[in-house]
């Protein structure tokens, strides 16, 4: 048999797609937009790396023989919904097919192949690089690449907001809403991806090798809770309340069962009281925006006097009539800011709503892929998001399994599946009021992690039977 190990000494000897997966996830984070004349924008150096690692990863697999297994044409052993790879894949072909039956056909096709050329390096390449890496260190090498580039490009944004000043020119009143250029698109983008890697950041503050990286990684994660209080990103930090309630419950579960009922009895009466109150402030502010990062907050509670919470409605009823006019194929990808304008309805129209297509999109990952991609596309979306949880708790769940946790090595191995699935739980959670899958920082990013979660459940027979000692399966 081949030894796995042969592939990552190849694909680093030859054509370096470890070190070009870690850059390319620095720069994520760090990539402007340039124009390209009339043939739209490109943002370097990401592109350029995506790029180049869209033609080395294939040349990899043909000089390895691997193309059918890595990419998941062939069916693999074990529980065969939980292979991503199946499911990502059959998502980007009826993408492609879509393209043939979309309005806008040269935008669909630029945007599918901009996604594709993000997805086949960070799932597909990370995926194999990260299970053929002994004791999956490739992952948090590229993790680590990942909050380097998303911390200096908030120490960035920090600066600009506090001092007022980027390039010689000055930042206007509102300015959370301007910091995050040219870098990353908006303030609830910053707050997204903030949400996204806040958990593998706190992962490396309790279990990185030495005292320097742990330190750095504190300064990170202080870094980061301060952007969640600059960006004033509603959703993002509302949405900080799911993966935290998912630790609250796997802590209080290892109590007897009446202390466990307790605990529930005074959490419920702590979230009603709560709502209670938050409902109350909220109805006493008026509807005019704030900077007061509380009052901002308290806004999602009268969302009928928000324009930017009822645009978001405006924006879903154009998605669900889009949907219901394209059923199967969708309008393409990327193509709903240019045609959502006359499926607008006069009395859902906010001061914010526009015709010109140049102002937003669908505003939720799930309604977007529903009128981009048809109704089989969100379904499949939908497989991406549900199977890529299953196959996170059932590794979580496999090296848990043994006296005492298996040990100090078996808990390491499954804070890093934790803090994978709790970041990934509060991108998808906020991905109902927002979309970043459309921009490359967030795509590489969220199939990152999955590739992640996705190599630890594929090795977790591997992983019990070098920490336990237990015989694989």
């Amino acid at each position: 048999m081949k030894d796995p190990r042969i592939g990552t000494a190849y694909g680093r000897s030859v054509f370096h797609i470890d070190g070009l997966l870690c850059l390319t996830a620095f720069f994520s984070f760090l990539s402007v937009e340039q124009p390209l004349g009339g043939f739209g924008n490109i943002r370097l150096p990401v592109e350029l790396l995506l790029g180049l690692l869209c033609l080395l990863f294939p040349f990899v697999l043909w000089g390895q023989r691997r193309l059918r297994t890595d990419l998941g044409l062939r069916r693999p052993d074990g529980f065969w919904p939980c292979e991503l790879r199946w499911w990502i894949g059959a998502y980007l072909l009826w993408m492609w097919i879509g393209v043939f039956f979309s309005p806008c056909r040269l935008v669909a096709f630029k945007a599918s192949f901009a996604y594709t050329a993000c997805v086949l390096p960070a799932f597909y390449a990370a995926y194999k690089m990260e299970r053929e890496t002994p004791d999956g260190g490739f992952g948090r090498r590229v993790a680590r690449s990942a909050l380097l580039g998303l911390g200096l490009f908030s120490i960035v944004a920090l600066g600009r907001y506090y001092f007022g000043y980027f390039r010689g020119e000055p930042v206007p009143y509102n300015k959370i809403f301007r910091v995050t250029q040219p870098f990353l698109s908006d303030h609830t983008h910053w707050g997204a991806m903030v949400t996204l890697w806040l958990f593998p950041a706190l992962y490396f503050v309790r279990y990185a090798a030495r005292l320097w990286q742990r330190a750095g990684a504190a300064v990170l994660v202080a870094v980061f809770l301060w952007s969640l209080w600059v960006s004033h990103a509603r959703a993002a930090t509302a949405t900080l309340s799911v993966p935290l309630a998912i630790v609250a419950v796997l802590y209080v579960w290892r109590w007897p069962r009446r202390r466990r009922l307790v605990a529930l009895a005074m959490a419920l009466v702590a979230v009603t009281a709560g709502g209670v109150w938050a409902v109350r402030q909220g109805q006493a502010l008026d509807a005019r925006k704030s900077e007061a990062w509380g009052e901002h907050m308290l806004s999602l509670v009268r969302y009928r006097q928000d324009a930017s919470s009822m645009e978001r409605v405006n924006r879903w009823k154009c998605a669900a009539r889009l949907t219901a006019d394209y059923p199967w194929f969708g309008c393409g990808k990327d193509v709903y800011p240019f045609v959502y304008g006359p499926y607008q309805r006069e009395e859902d129209l906010t001061e914010v709503s526009t015709f010109a297509g140049d102002n937003g999109n669908a505003h939720s990952e799930y309604f977007s892929a529903f009128c981009e991609t048809g109704i089989p596309g969100g379904l499949l979306f939908l497989c991406i998001v549900v199977f890529g949880f299953t196959a996170g708790v059932k590794a979580y769940r496999a090296v848990g399994r043994g006296q005492d946790g298996g040990g100090a090595e078996a808990r390491r191995q499954r804070a890093w599946i934790l803090s994978l699935l709790l970041g990934l739980a509060a991108y998808f959670t906020q991905g109902l009021f927002n979309n970043f899958l459309y921009l490359d920082s967030g795509r590489f990013s969220v199939f990152l992690m999955l590739a992640l979660v996705q190599a630890a459940y594929t090795r977790r027979d591997g992983v019990e039977e070098r920490i336990l000692g237990w015989p694989s399966c």
